[in-house]
């Protein structure tokens, strides 16, 4: 008889280790599962913190390139602006000048008109 309790005296401690090593293998595939899981978020998290920031200086330097197309533009065209305004400055002088000149021939032709000197 206390053969037959010790068989099932041993067969019970063997049962509970099984079951202590299952439930511990249990235990330890979640917690390596969880930390899996969290290292590939992690990883993750840095693959997109990386692509963002990749992206980012790609855009900063396509910005920074188009502001000093547009500061080269602004310049060209402030230049256009002033030689065409004092283009423009230079026509209304040279326009006065031949509105008066147009009158002064105006009324030179006039007068010769009136002494007979030419016809009309």
């Amino acid at each position: 008889m206390t053969d037959l309790v010790t068989k099932n005296f041993i067969a019970l401690l063997g049962a509970m280790a099984g079951l202590l090593s299952a439930v511990g293998a249990i235990s330890h595939a979640h917690r390596k599962d969880r930390s899996d899981a969290k290292r590939e978020q992690d990883e993750m998290q840095q693959f997109v913190i990386r692509t963002v920031r990749d992206q980012y200086r790609d855009l900063q330097g396509s910005f920074n390139e188009l502001q000093k197309q547009k500061d080269q533009m602004e310049r060209e065209l402030d230049q256009k602006l002033a030689l065409l305004t004092k283009e423009n400055n230079h026509l209304k002088k040279s326009n006065e000048y031949y509105k008066a000149e147009n009158a002064r021939l105006g009324a030179e032709n006039k007068k010769l008109k009136s002494r007979g000197l030419i016809g009309g």
